[in-house]
């Protein structure tokens, strides 16, 4: 497990809250890697040692069968402190739910023994603890994640077996139509205006109606309710992730503790976006034949890109007067590399991980911070989809709406939680 400070802090958190605790606690610890949960739990164990505490440590194995004896066992009155439980990946698939459900149907007489009870899964036990536990999980007091979300993973998960939706990620959607018949249209535009001795009026007059007719559905989209995802998918297209990334990267001690939120939350900047693009769009065809007659470059993209670059840098000098006295001091730091803009935006990328985790963190409960990009109604099925299996009538029953109604809300979700988490995949 690569240690980084916010891990250390999290088992900082972890190792508290189980010394601290009075009373019973449900507890969940997320962690991908066996080895990095047994390390954890010796580092736990030393920590209750040196306060004179006791803390059992028990396996899935152990207590399958009759989890509820078993623990009533090993926590005898006044002889054990807390209990963590680990090894659930050691159970076969049936093995492994039926003890899910005992512990779900014991809750109860499982919280009755007065102590807080650690339970250690991975992300895909997590998933089917939720399924599979409901009761207990919504009596858990915290979830301590250890692990790195992936965006596509998220996204498999959320929606997992294609039976919700028939959308596949990355299918053109009306907005995906419109920005690359735009951008197409541009390139066309300027190599036509560029080409002197073959120069064709009419052609470059189709290029223009063509990129206007795509800025229009670009519009009737924002009027239709998807402002957030041209937002979105004209954000992504930016690659201000890559380069905000490449920024920090190149910072070091305080500046890059100064900057870094910069990084990690973008939404900020998306809202802004978003509350402007149908004025952004109204500038860029007003514009457009201005920058024709001098032959300057026509992007969309690149228009946005300096909006954003704008509010960022704003961002950024807000925070810089905070510590320097004069911030006019301060020369921004995002610097563009040229022949970049070309380039794919790669769904590895570092901000992906973050935007999936502190996704993830919301749905699991361990985050009252919803994503502002989403809806109520939004999260509401994002909540529902991540702990539950229901099909599409299922989920309409739930939601009050009609079954097809329900199918079109899941195909714009999914596309949606596709460009939050800016994955290609």
């Amino acid at each position: 497990m690569k240690i980084t400070d916010e891990k250390r802090k999290r088992f900082g958190d972890l190792a508290f809250e189980l010394l601290e605790a009075r009373g019973s606690r449900l507890l969940i610890a997320v962690c991908d890697e066996p080895g990095d949960v047994n390390r954890m739990v010796r580092e736990l164990l030393k920590e209750f040692g040196k306060s004179g505490r006791s803390l059992a440590v028990s396996s899935a194995k152990a207590i399958q069968g009759r989890p509820l004896s078993t623990l009533r066992e090993v926590v005898q009155p006044g002889t054990v402190d807390a209990i963590c439980i680990r090894g659930f990946g050691d159970l076969p698939p049936t093995a492994k739910e039926k003890l899910f459900s005992e512990l779900n149907f014991r809750r109860d007489a499982l919280i009755s023994l007065g102590i807080p009870m650690l339970f250690w899964l991975t992300t895909s036990e997590l998933g089917r603890f939720i399924a599979v536990a409901p009761d207990f999980w919504s009596r858990r007091s915290i979830v301590y994640y250890f692990t790195e979300t992936k965006a596509a993973d998220l996204l498999g998960r959320l929606f997992h077996d294609g039976s919700r939706t028939t959308v596949k990620s990355g299918q053109e959607t009306p907005i995906s139509r419109a920005l690359k018949g735009l951008v197409s249209a541009e390139t066309e535009l300027m190599e036509c205006l560029n080409r002197k001795a073959s120069f064709s009026l009419p052609k470059a007059d189709e290029l223009i109606r063509w990129i206007k007719v795509n800025v229009e559905d670009l519009r009737r989209e924002c009027k239709n309710g998807r402002q957030i995802e041209v937002a979105l998918w004209l954000w992504n297209m930016t690659h201000l992730d890559y380069d905000l990334e490449r920024m920090l990267d190149a910072l070091e001690g305080q500046h890059k503790g100064l900057f870094e939120y910069l990084y990690t939350d973008r939404n900020e900047v998306v809202l802004h976006l978003c509350e402007r693009i149908p004025t952004y769009l109204s500038s860029y065809l007003r514009q457009l034949e201005d920058n024709i007659r001098k032959k300057q470059w026509v992007g969309l993209v690149s228009h946005v890109r300096a909006l954003a670059t704008r509010k960022l840098e704003s961002m950024a000098r807000e925070v810089v007067s905070q510590v320097y006295a004069e911030p006019a001091d301060f020369e921004w730091l995002l610097q563009r590399e040229e022949g970049h803009a070309g380039s794919d935006f790669s769904s590895s990328n570092a901000f992906a991980h973050s935007a999936a985790q502190d996704l993830e963190s919301w749905l699991a409960g361990a985050s009252d911070s919803m994503p502002a990009v989403f809806s109520h109604e939004e999260g509401r099925m994002l909540r529902l989809l991540y702990s539950s299996s229901l099909r599409p009538k299922a989920l309409a029953k739930v939601l009050g709406v009609p079954d097809g109604e329900v199918v079109d809300k899941l195909r714009s979700l999914k596309e949606k939680v596709r460009l939050f988490l800016a994955s290609t995949g």
